[in-house]
């Protein structure tokens, strides 16, 4: 046995609920996406700050461990190993650099602006977009 047949109008009003349904379905994927896109530069960003903060550090402490190096209180092994470190932190920054951008066009691109512009992207809203 079928599905009864419903009138012309039903079905009509059916299909028009139907459609507004997929309709916000799609206005939520749409926020969605853009809001994940953004905390990805967001988040980003804030890697980059982490992996300089980082590379400094290394790069200091390889010139402290040269320095008891020079002194006698450290191995020669010891500096190696920090100049190591210090190749790793400037590797990882690189790398970091390079997601940050990544993530920057990516977002640009979803929201079909020119990507080989440069923008500034913040992480705080304004006064006047508070009272908005």
């Amino acid at each position: 046995m079928g599905f009864p047949i419903l009138p012309h109008y039903q079905r009509a009003k059916m299909n028009s609920k139907l459609q507004n349904l997929r309709f916000e379905r799609v206005k939520q994927d749409i926020v969605f996406q853009t809001m994940s896109l953004y905390y990805n530069v967001m988040y980003t960003g804030r890697l980059l700050v982490v992996k300089q903060d980082n590379l400094k550090w290394n790069e200091k402490n390889l010139e402290t461990i040269k320095e008891r190096n020079r002194l006698g209180a450290a191995t020669l092994a010891d500096v190696y190993q920090q100049e190591v470190a210090r190749g790793n932190a400037e590797l990882e920054l690189i790398r970091t650099e390079n997601d940050h951008q990544t993530a920057k066009k990516d977002f640009l691109f979803y929201l079909g602006i020119d990507v080989l512009k440069e923008y500034e992207f913040a992480d705080s809203l304004t006064s006047s977009e508070k009272n908005y």
